[in-house]
């Protein structure tokens, strides 16, 4: 299985071929070649790039290989007169002999290499490398990739890894995109694609390939909560579980009646909390649910599952506290109906923190607090109860951090 490399070979090559000058051509033995040799059965194409076709030979060909005798053919395995291809000897490796076949060819290029006029090799040069790579499509077990063609490939490796110097071919495609499946959720990868050519007999030559990384979906999210509810803004705050979203580009909030209708609009965020108009849902029951998102290379969004959905029950909003008259010490509280709710039950503290103590339940949407003490303050919470939503019957959510309506007695005599 051949290396993952983001540099292009040719490099490496041309270095090997200066110390293998320098080292070792000069002082090979000069030898004839042993009997009569066939081309495809002693020699094979080694590595090519664009424009280089580098042959591995186990017997030494000598003089045999010259401008004249190794010509080639772009359209068969005739040799044609006038298209030459020199040759040079660059060294030995285990007992082989390397040749260079230096004449220029073009990238993706079939070429027929002849020998003593009797037999025929086929080699190829590698197309060119593709120039981008666009994450396009990503679940939570895959991402897809495409990419722009590379002229006269026969078809392109897919490598895949966590990193750029951990990644191993996955498979191979003639198409222009790919989807690499059994991947986690919510996890970075490294993705590169090489383009190959064939030369029919077993080989495949590529060039270096173009790598990119690239993310799954996000998870589904955990631990949604509502935690704030401000009367006076008229706004909820919401938040959620980063885990398993790490990677998520941003958040998608939905909220739904009972019935599972749109209240708001889908609200999207870049943090792991939001808050949001709640005027719409200050009378009914609601839903709330979150999911991550990862904004691909193409504009598109992987989506992540919802998360679980968040029961809310509202508080009845006060409408009104006042006095009954100018001089009395009752005050009268009135509140909107919550929508199924079959009674209600009024508390009160006088303090901002603390607990809550009963004052009454009652069915109607008012109540009069009677002979409230002066120069004290009064905060004040209604809560809806048996309000019915499937099988079940709820009464309104506890939230810490609410903001409670308050009043205090002044003395008016």
């Amino acid at each position: 299985m051949k290396k993952f490399s983001f540099t292009k070979k040719v490099s490496l090559l041309l270095a090997a071929i200066a110390v293998c000058v320098m080292a070792s051509c000069f002082s090979m033995p000069v030898q004839a070649a042993a009997g009569p040799l066939t081309l495809s059965t002693v020699a094979s194409e080694k590595y090519s790039t664009e424009n280089y076709v580098y042959l591995e030979s186990a017997s030494y060909l000598g003089d045999t290989i010259t401008t004249d005798n190794l010509k080639y053919s772009l359209t068969d395995a005739t040799v044609t007169t006038g298209s030459s291809v020199s040759a040079a000897l660059i060294g030995t490796s285990n007992g082989k002999y390397v040749y260079l076949v230096n004449q220029r060819f073009s990238p993706a290029q079939t070429i027929y290499i002849k020998y003593q006029n009797t037999d025929v090799l086929v080699a190829v040069t590698a197309p060119n490398a593709i120039t981008s790579l666009t994450q396009t499509g990503a679940t939570k077990n895959s991402v897809t990739v495409s990419w722009p063609a590379s002229a006269g490939a026969s078809g392109y490796y897919v490598y895949v890894g966590t990193s750029a110097a951990n990644v191993t071919v996955k498979g191979t495609t003639s198409a222009t995109s790919y989807t690499v499946g059994g991947l986690s959720a919510d996890t970075g990868y490294v993705v590169g694609i090489a383009p190959y050519k064939t030369n029919g007999k077993g080989f495949n030559q590529y060039w270096s390939p173009k790598g990119k990384a690239v993310y799954s979906a996000p998870g589904k999210i955990t631990g949604v909560s509502v935690y704030g509810n401000n009367e006076k803004t008229k706004q909820y705050a919401v938040k959620w579980s980063e885990k398993g979203a790490y990677n998520a580009t941003g958040f998608e909030i939905m909220v739904v009646n009972k019935k599972g209708k749109k209240i708001t609009s889908a609200i999207e965020t870049q943090y792991v909390s939001t808050t949001f108009s709640h005027s719409k849902m200050r009378t009914q029951p609601w839903k709330v649910k979150v999911r991550a998102y990862r904004t691909l290379d193409n504009g598109s969004k992987a989506y992540g599952e919802w998360s679980a959905t968040k029961q809310v029950v509202p508080n009845a909003y006060i409408k009104s506290i006042s006095l009954t008259s100018r001089y009395s010490t009752n005050v009268k509280i009135k509140w909107s109906k919550v929508s199924g709710a079959k009674s209600y039950t009024v508390y009160y503290r006088n303090k901002a923190t603390g607990k809550f103590k009963k004052l009454a339940t009652v069915k109607g949407t008012s109540y009069t607090i009677k002979n409230a003490k002066k120069y004290k303050n009064y905060y004040i919470m209604v809560k809806a109860n048996k309000v019915k939503i499937g099988k079940k019957s709820y009464s309104s959510t506890s939230i810490k951090n609410t903001t409670y309506n308050g009043f205090v007695i002044r003395s008016y005599y």
